[in-house]
């Protein structure tokens, strides 16, 4: 896990590559006491008439995505996930090529936590503009993380949420011991074919 302050420290990486309104999947383990608007995962950037930016959001412990300035997808109702302990967080988009705000899906420890209603028409057209940057927003340094971040992942399709459940459940081992069925299983949850 990566211990982030709230005002300085992030982790960025390369690209993200899962662009324009396909089909993905983002999640992490987060722990944090934090109300204030916090990013877990971004990627993507400002794009002339588009909603270019994937930010995956912690707002009052709520998941959220900031896909342009001023505008998030939300949903209507969702569990916390600042209580101090770790959760693990999840966004899916399901339709390939055409999702918008409307079609994603949230999780936190694998339970839909319901689907937007807020800026429903609003479509994802991420770009490949700036790193995948792991506890602050891609487009300005803001949104700082204040706690724990762990185990990112993005896949290029939506996991169904028994996979979702699944991880949540391989994460919740107090000690995990290598055992090639075990592990075998484990990888088994990533390939969304």
């Amino acid at each position: 896990a990566i211990q982030l302050n709230g005002s300085s420290s992030f982790v960025s990486s390369g690209r993200g590559n899962i662009l324009d309104g396909e089909s993905r999947s983002v999640s992490a383990w987060v722990n944090t006491v934090a109300s204030s608007t916090s990013s877990v995962v971004s990627y993507g950037g400002n794009k002339s008439g588009a909603n270019g930016r994937f930010n995956l959001l912690l707002v009052n412990g709520r998941p959220r995505l900031n896909i342009a300035s001023g505008i998030t997808c939300k949903p209507v109702q969702s569990t916390q996930a600042n209580d101090g302990v770790w959760h693990h967080i999840a966004a899916t988009l399901p339709n390939d090529h055409t999702n918008n705000c409307a079609d994603v899906l949230y999780y936190v420890d694998g339970i839909e936590v319901g689907a937007d209603f807020d800026n429903a028409n609003e479509p994802l057209d991420t770009v490949a503009f700036n790193n995948i940057r792991i506890g602050v927003n891609t487009n300005a340094n803001n949104f700082f993380f204040n706690g724990a971040i762990d185990d990112v992942a993005m896949w290029g399709s939506a996991l169904p949420a028994s996979r979702l459940r699944a991880l949540v459940t391989a994460g919740n081992h107090i000690t995990l011991s290598f055992n090639a069925v075990v592990m075998e299983s484990l990888f088994d949850l990533f390939d969304a074919g």
